[in-house]
C-alpha cells in the first residue's frame, strides 16, 4: 500500500514543526505552496521559511499553485495520482497529531480492511475542536470530536467538483454532469480509527486569522456564486449576470439577480 500525505500551505513556518510527526508515517508528503484566490495578501508564494523546514524532510515533494481553492488543493491529487499512491491523506497546517491517538498500525490495517469490504472512495477520520480554536465560519460544536472526510482511494481518479473545496467526483466528469445530471459524487460513510487529529489557533496570529476569516466568508459564497453560474448555463439562462462581482444579504447570503429563462 502506497500512502501520501496532501498540505496546502502559505507562510507556515511556525505549524509545520508541530505537523512533522505526521510525515515519517507515509511514503510521500506532497506540500503545495500558495496563495487562495481571495486571500488578501500582498505575495503569491511564502515569503518565510516553510519551503526550506519541508525540505529537511526526504519524503516532501513540494508543488507551487496560486488560484482558486479547488484548483491548488486538486494538486496533491494529481500528484498522487502520477506517485501511483493508492491513499492520500489530506491535512491542514492549523493540525496535528493527537498524543492520545497515535496508532499508525492499527489505522492502516483498518483502512486496508475497509476499503477491501466497501466500494467506498472516501473515508472519514476525527478532529478534536478544543474551545480556543477560532472558527473560520465554521458550524461545529467545541471541546469535542468531529468526523472529517480526510482520506481518499485512489486519488489519481477523483476530483474536487461542482466549484466546491468538500465535493468529489470521478475525474472524467464534468460540473455540469455532477449538478444537472446527477451523476456519481462520491461520499465518505465510515471512520478509520487508530489515528485521529487535533486543531488549535495558538501558532497563528491575530492578523492572519482576521485575513483567514475574510477570506473564508467570501470563500463560502464565491462557490455557491459559481455554483449558480453552472446553473444557468446548462439551463440556458438568458440574461444572468457575468460579472464577477456579486451581492450579499446581511445573512450573508447571495443576491441572486433576477433571471429569464430561454
Amino acid at each position: 500500500m502506497k500512502t501520501a500525505l496532501g498540505l496546502s500551505y502559505l507562510d507556515s513556518e511556525r505549524e509545520i514543526p508541530r505537523l512533522a510527526p505526521l510525515f515519517p508515517h507515509f511514503d510521500y508528503v506532497i506540500g503545495v505552496d500558495g496563495r487562495y484566490e481571495g486571500y488578501d495578501v500582498d505575495h503569491d508564494f511564502s515569503i518565510d521559511n516553510s519551503e526550506d523546514l519541508l525540505r529537511k524532510y526526504p519524503n516532501v515533494i513540494l508543488d507551487r499553485y496560486t488560484g482558486w481553492q479547488v484548483l491548488k488543493r486538486q494538486r496533491y491529487l494529481d500528484i498522487a495520482g502520477e506517485l501511483k499512491c493508492d491513499f492520500l491523506i489530506v491535512v491542514d497546517t492549523d493540525e496535528y497529531l493527537h498524543p492520545e491517538y497515535t496508532d499508525f498500525p492499527l489505522f492502516w490495517r483498518n483502512l486496508e480492511k475497509y476499503s477491501r469490504k466497501y466500494p467506498d472512495r472516501l473515508f472519514r477520520m476525527k478532529l478534536f475542536i478544543p474551545k480556543h480554536w477560532r472558527k473560520a465560519h465554521n458550524k461545529c460544536w467545541s471541546n469535542r470530536f468531529k468526523t472529517i472526510t480526510r482520506i481518499h482511494k485512489d486519488p489519481g481518479t477523483m476530483r474536487y467538483c461542482a466549484q466546491c473545496h468538500w465535493m468529489w467526483c470521478p475525474k472524467d466528469k464534468t460540473d455540469a454532469q455532477i449538478m444537472i445530471e446527477q451523476h456519481e459524487i462520491f461520499k465518505a460513510k465510515h471512520i478509520i480509527e487508530g489515528v485521529r487529529l487535533m486543531t488549535d489557533s495558538k501558532l497563528r496570529d491575530a492578523a492572519k486569522l482576521d485575513t483567514r476569516d475574510k477570506w473564508a466568508w467570501w470563500q463560502m459564497h464565491e462557490e455557491r456564486r459559481r455554483q449558480y453560474y453552472i446553473w444557468c448555463e446548462q439551463n440556458k439562462v438568458k440574461h444572468y449576470p457575468i460579472s464577477r462581482k456579486w451581492e450579499y444579504d446581511k445573512k450573508g447570503m447571495p443576491i441572486h439577480p433576477k433571471i429569464q429563462n430561454v
